[in-house]
């Protein structure tokens, strides 16, 4: 298994993420490996408008045909591509054909006033439905900035 460094460059990660996708469509290629950070644009299937951007420390085939996000952080969009809410994660698993994510890790979600912590996750993005497993606990607070909560790199 072949992997690479971040520092390579920006366009190598992408290409990578898209060798990635190309295993999971099953094009024959063997194990994909990223090392360093990645985006990945979720979009509507029939309007072709981005819902969603995955991003993540490290990215790899899972056997089952699912990529394996390590420091995830999910990102839901509104119409004009406004970050709505964030959800982080340590492990998750992302279903490519089913456009779902699932974990059995701690999930933090943050949107606008609130803060919902938990337990594992399942995220379908074709309905935007997400249900937190266990230990679901919510905070409601001060408002915050969500760009600049997505620009932290200790978020």
């Amino acid at each position: 298994m072949k992997s690479w460094d971040a520092s390579t460059g920006a366009s190598l990660m992408v290409g990578l993420v898209a060798i990635a996708l190309a295993v999971l469509a099953g094009d024959g290629l063997s194990q994909v490996t990223t090392t360093g950070s990645f985006r990945y644009p979720v979009r509507d299937a029939g309007t072709g408008r981005k819902t969603a951007e995955i991003t993540g420390d490290s990215a790899s085939e899972t056997p089952e045909g699912g990529l394996r996000i390590t420091g995830l952080r999910l990102a839901m969009l509104e119409i004009d591509e406004k970050t709505n809410a964030v959800v982080e994660a340590s492990d998750c698993i992302y279903k490519l054909e089913d456009q779902m994510a699932v974990s059995d890790t701690d999930v933090r979600i943050v949107s606008g006033n609130l803060i919902v912590t938990g337990r594992g996750f399942t995220w379908r993005s074709k309905d935007g439905v997400m249900k937190i497993k266990s230990r679901a606990r919510v905070e409601i607070g001060a408002a915050l900035d969500l760009g600049s909560y997505m620009a932290s790199p200790d978020k």
